[in-house]
Formats: C-alpha cells, sequence, structure tokens
C-alpha cells in the first residue's frame, strides 16, 4: 500500500509539473501570437498605403529613350541598350569589338540538357533556359513599360531571354 501510494504521489507531481509547464508554454505563445498579430496589422496598413501610392513595390523606373531598356537591380534602375547578333539580342558591353566578346554571348550558345521546371510557378520557358545556363533572369521596361525578360551574367552582360530560348528551340509556326 506505501509503494502504491508513493507511486500514485510521484504520478500526481509529474502531472502537475506537466501541467504548470504547459500552461507556462501557452501564455508565451499567446502572447508571441498578439505580437504577430500586431506586426501583422501594421503590415497589411503599411502595404495597403504602399499599394494606394504605388502599384509595385520597384520605384517608379527612369525615362528612358526608345532604344533603351531599364532593369531593377539591387536599389537602383540599370539603363542599357541592345545590339542583335546572330538572332541574339545583346546588350552593348558585349560589343568592344564586331563579333561579341562576353558571358552572355557566351553562354547564349549552350543548349541546355534539360529545361525540366526546377522552380515552382515558374512556367517561363525563356528563364528557365536562362537560369539552366546559369544566368539571372530579370524583367527589363522599355519607354512604354512593356515588360521584357533579360538574362544577366556575372559579367554584367545581358541577352534577351526569349531570343536566346528561340536560338536553341525554334518557335512553332501557328497556323
Amino acid at each position: 500500500m506505501k509503494l502504491f501510494m508513493k507511486i500514485f504521489s510521484i504520478i500526481v507531481l509529474f502531472f502537475f509539473v506537466i501541467q504548470s509547464q504547459a500552461s507556462q508554454i501557452r501564455s508565451k505563445l499567446l502572447l508571441a501570437s498578439n505580437k504577430i498579430e500586431n506586426k501583422s496589422e501594421s503590415t497589411k496598413q503599411t502595404a495597403s498605403t504602399n499599394r494606394a501610392n504605388s502599384q509595385t513595390s520597384f520605384p517608379v523606373p527612369p525615362k528612358i529613350k526608345d532604344d533603351e531598356y531599364a532593369i531593377f537591380i539591387e536599389d537602383s534602375y540599370l539603363i542599357f541598350k541592345t545590339k542583335k547578333f546572330e538572332a541574339l539580342e545583346l546588350s552593348e558591353i558585349c560589343f568592344k569589338s564586331s563579333k561579341p566578346k562576353c558571358e552572355a554571348y557566351e553562354f547564349a550558345q549552350i543548349k541546355p540538357k534539360d529545361l525540366s521546371i526546377k522552380v515552382p510557378g515558374m512556367n517561363n520557358k525563356s528563364a528557365i533556359h536562362c537560369e539552366a545556363v546559369g544566368g539571372r533572369n530579370l524583367l527589363a521596361l522599355d519607354n512604354k513599360n512593356n515588360q521584357y525578360n533579360f538574362c544577366r551574367f556575372s559579367d554584367g552582360s545581358l541577352v534577351n531571354s526569349w531570343s536566346m530560348n528561340y536560338k536553341h528551340f525554334p518557335q512553332s509556326i501557328i497556323k
């Protein structure tokens, strides 16, 4: 009987300790939840204010000429011009001589073996192609705010992602 009472006392004590810790955890979770809700509310207010002021989170693009593009990189816009060469639209920095010499041109010559979608929700074939050859796909704007895909490489050179994709995978004729 004494053994039974000791075991019973230990179980009750153990149960009390667990309940006490659970209560502390619930209190901490409630506090954290309240902080998250408060942050969420202020974020919603900030987001709605930002939406009211602007449609995007990017600053207003600079004025650009008919033959220029602008890409938002880090904290500012990069304005650049392009030239066509072998059905590729390449940034002018590639043309220090008559034949382009830059990573954009070199990597545009590579036909990727695998163009399967690696990023969920990325269905843009030119963007997948860009990533597959080691570039970073970015959206550029023209002077009418039309969007274009450009593939940027580590040397800063750019190639129109679709022109690179069509070089290896020609567009089928739609009738």
